[in-house]
Order: structure tokens, then C-alpha cells, then sequence
């Protein structure tokens, strides 16, 4: 059975390559998970339905979209979280009609605040203390800083991912290669 996951940036397929690898441990049966994973490149050609190709869609029979909620700001369509969430349904029901199956992990904030609320407590108050110090500004971009210095610090196992915040992503991506 076909499935894909569908991303948003290069930063989520490490991510998911890394979690699925993590996963491969704990019996999902898959070979290469970077052929299940298409990244979209932008927020607005993820949610888009007119920037998928059904034709080469057809044999796709399950989908599970990865999506960050961003700011309402700036996105005033699809951002926020039930901005997103809205335009995820009218992109399953798309999907839906070509009979494809179709479930969504939103983050709460994006990729990054998410791996950074798996982080142990000494870590979160480093990283506190590392955002105050340097004047970092409350938004994304310091965020993606914060988990290359994370991952650099922690290159073997920068993420733990048996952490209770990964439960849901894992039941839906078992969910999704699940025949």
C-alpha cells in the first residue's frame, strides 16, 4: 500500500527521517522512509489542494500531513492553529474524494517549540537563560537556532523521543502504515 507523508520544509523531513528510523525500532516495518516523505517547500503550497498532482497521486491510499500553526499574522488564511486546522480539513475532503485516506499532526507553534518542549528540564532552563542573555525575540526564527545548537550539543541522540509530546505523532504514523 501506497502512503506519503507531506511536510512543509527540509527541516521537517530531517525530522521525520530521524523519527522514523526511531520508530523502525519499535516495529514499524519500513525500508527507506525518505521515500514516503514529500516536502511542499511553503505553508501555503502544503495547504494548497490545486498544488498536488492527483494523476500521480493515484496510487497513494493514505496521507498524513505535517503541519506547523505559525502565526495568525502572518498568514491570515492558514495561520494560527484553527486557521490551519480549517484549511487541513478542506484539504483532506480533497483528498477524500480521490479516495485517499487522510490524517494531520499540527504542532501547537512549529517544528521547532515542539522538539524544545521534549527537552529534559536542566536543558529548558538553559535554553531560557540562553534566549534572555542573548536578547533573543519571541519568535520562530530564534527557535530554529536554539535546536541547531541543541543537536549540535547532542549529535547521537539530540531528541528523546520516548518523551509523552511524540505519543501522537507516533499512533498516527502507525496509523498510516497500517494496511
Amino acid at each position: 500500500m501506497e502512503v506519503r507523508i507531506f511536510c512543509e520544509g527540509e527541516a521537517d523531513r530531517e525530522f521525520l527521517v530521524g523519527f522514523l528510523n526511531h520508530l523502525k525500532k519499535e516495529g514499524l516495518n519500513i525500508d527507506n522512509p525518505l521515500s514516503f516523505i514529500e516536502v511542499k517547500k511553503t505553508k501555503s503550497k502544503l495547504l494548497d489542494k490545486n498544488s498536488y498532482k492527483f494523476d500521480k497521486l493515484k496510487k497513494i491510499k493514505k496521507a498524513l500531513f505535517l503541519v506547523d500553526c505559525d502565526f495568525e499574522r502572518d498568514d491570515k488564511r492558514c495561520g494560527g492553529c484553527e486557521n490551519s486546522r480549517r484549511c487541513l480539513e478542506e484539504l483532506i475532503e480533497e483528498f477524500a474524494k480521490r479516495g485517499i485516506e487522510c490524517d494531520y499532526f499540527l504542532f501547537d507553534n512549529n517544528l521547532e517549540a515542539f522538539l524544545l518542549s521534549t527537552v529534559d528540564n536542566n536543558s529548558k532552563i538553559c535554553f531560557e537563560d540562553l534566549k534572555s542573555c542573548l536578547e533573543l525575540e519571541e519568535k520562530a526564527k530564534h527557535q530554529k537556532a536554539l535546536i541547531c545548537i541543541y543537536k549540535g550539543l547532542y549529535p547521537k541522540s539530540p531528541f528523546d523521543f520516548s518523551h509523552p509530546n511524540f505519543d501522537e505523532l507516533k499512533k498516527k504514523i502507525f496509523w498510516l502504515f497500517k494496511e
